[in-house]
């Protein structure tokens, strides 16, 4: 039974048997024993449910809904359209953590520092609208949603931090319709904001400041100031057309490291070579489960990988150009994903970049949207193909040549014959092999350690130095250091 085993637990909404969120705190001894629901393993190697037979006992409503222990008991209808008493979910979590890994579908919310059910996690359109119709949800494109700033009266519009009253009616904030990281960053004056839990779409911080001295001295300078727009924009170094214009930017570098007289970059990429940047992306559907504060972590990796391209130092050049065209200095990249034995993709020669790497961020948009909209959502992950796809990119003996993956999974063909022979043949053209494998929270899970045995074979030679086991939050930063030799990934 899986309510019996202190490894599972049951999903109501998935039906179905999965890990429990206790094992979300692996050998964190301090972390499992501040849950009420966890207990430390017996030999103090593991964390796992407190077992109670508490919620399945009660016969009745009224006993079932008297429970209080370990977060009380829900008299609910089963899958056997019958009622019964269970677990109450999610409320039994103390930490973030453990409360985005419980299979039920959970949420943390940071400001009540409180875990409560998901609303609307119908799979479907017909279950969305049929039962999820009384409960104010609504299918939106291709997930179900809660319905908001619905309301016909501004004392209840208000209490919705996503709502606003304008005139006699009850709108969105800018920015806050959107519910899904993809669709919120493909506005240009919005951003996936994971500050506080559970992540939301938001105005981009720029955009907040409404005047220049904020804007100049924002803490991370991020921002410029638009002279003949006035107001606060997301800083573009490469606008900055001379050595004294960059240098009064704060954030901003001068360049001359290439042919020509130089130009202007952003300060962290300051010390770009000339290099081809292929990325390696984890297509597999373990990937859509939430990570940390974002609700999908396959579309919160492309749009960091969209953010970090259009701040970087691209040569300008496309994607389609000759082979042995002159082209232009700075960074070049390209993008392949990977997933089940055989199902390796990027983008055809009509598209983008043409399956190339490219110095052009048009073409790299079109690149990340075609990858966002056609994510291969398979179980298993087979890396062989992707690696010819990626060496075939790399043409131009004269660059730097840098092969990244990023993934959260087994590699399944590490270590055969087939990944062995592409590996050996990246090394003999001197691509450089880095790995990023990415956790959904803090904890390491179990299958950690095999993930990072399979994925160092994939690497370069001094693989404990190319490889990095991340929160989804840290790849911002490790791309970041790409270009930077004082850092691991420099």
């Amino acid at each position: 039974d899986c309510r019996a085993d202190t490894w599972c637990a049951w999903s109501e909404t998935l039906l179905q048997c999965g890990v429990h969120p206790c094992r979300a705190h692996g050998c964190d001894e301090t972390g499992c024993t501040a849950e009420a629901a966890c207990k430390w393993g017996e030999g103090a190697t593991s964390c796992s449910k407190v077992p109670t037979t508490e919620c399945p006992d009660q016969k009745t409503q009224k006993d079932c809904e008297a429970v209080t222990a370990f977060g009380g008991c829900a008299w609910e209808m089963g899958a056997l359209n019958e009622y019964r008493c269970v677990e109450k979910p999610c409320v039994i979590h103390q930490s973030e953590d453990s409360c985005v890994t419980d299979p039920i579908s959970c949420v943390w919310d940071s400001q009540t520092a409180a875990c409560s059910k998901k609303e609307c996690t119908y799979p479907t359109e017909a279950e969305c609208t049929a039962k999820g119709g009384t409960e104010g949800c609504q299918w939106a494109t291709d997930h179900c949603t809660k319905r908001r700033c619905s309301a016909g009266e501004e004392a209840a519009c208000v209490t919705d931090d996503a709502c606003e009253w304008v005139g006699s009616s009850c709108q969105y904030k800018k920015c806050r319709n959107y519910d899904s990281e993809a669709s919120c960053n493909h506005d240009a004056e919005c951003h996936w904001d994971v500050s506080a839990a559970p992540g939301k779409c938001d105005v981009k911080v720029c955009l907040r400041y409404d005047t220049e001295g904020a804007c100049e001295t924002d803490p991370e300078l991020r921002c410029s100031w638009d002279t003949e727009g006035k107001r606060c924009t997301d800083k573009d170094c490469g606008k900055l057309g001379s050595p004294c214009a960059c240098s009064r930017d704060r954030g901003c570098f001068w360049d001359t490291s290439g042919s020509g007289s130089g130009a202007c970059v952003t300060g962290a990429f300051g010390g770009c070579p000339l290099m081809d940047l292929v990325i390696l992306l984890d297509g597999t559907s373990s990937m859509k489960r939430p990570f940390g504060r974002h609700s999908n972590g396959y579309d919160a990796v492309v749009e960091y990988l969209r953010d970090w391209a259009r701040v970087l130092p691209l040569s300008g050049d496309s994607g389609k150009v000759d082979p042995s065209a002159k082209i232009g200095n700075g960074v070049r990249v390209g993008v392949v994903q990977f997933g089940a034995q055989g199902r390796a993709t990027k983008v055809g020669y009509t598209m983008g970049s043409g399956g190339h790497v490219s110095g052009l961020m048009s073409e790299l948009d079109v690149d990340l949207d075609y990858h966002e909209a056609q994510m291969i959502d398979t179980q298993e992950a087979y890396v062989a193909g992707a690696l010819q796809l990626a060496q075939d990119m790399f043409t131009r003996p004269d660059r730097k040549k840098v092969l990244l993956v990023i993934s959260d999974s087994v590699i399944l063909d590490s270590g055969k014959a087939a990944v062995t022979s592409a590996v050996s043949s990246l090394f003999g053209a001197g691509v450089k092999v880095f790995g990023v494998l990415l956790r959904p929270t803090a904890a390491f899970p179990s299958t950690a350690g095999a993930a990072e045995a399979a994925m160092l074979n994939v690497l370069s030679d001094v693989r404990e130095e190319h490889f990095l086991n991340a929160e989804i939050e840290d790849l911002k930063g490790i791309l970041g250091t790409l270009c930077d030799p004082s850092q691991q990934f420099g």
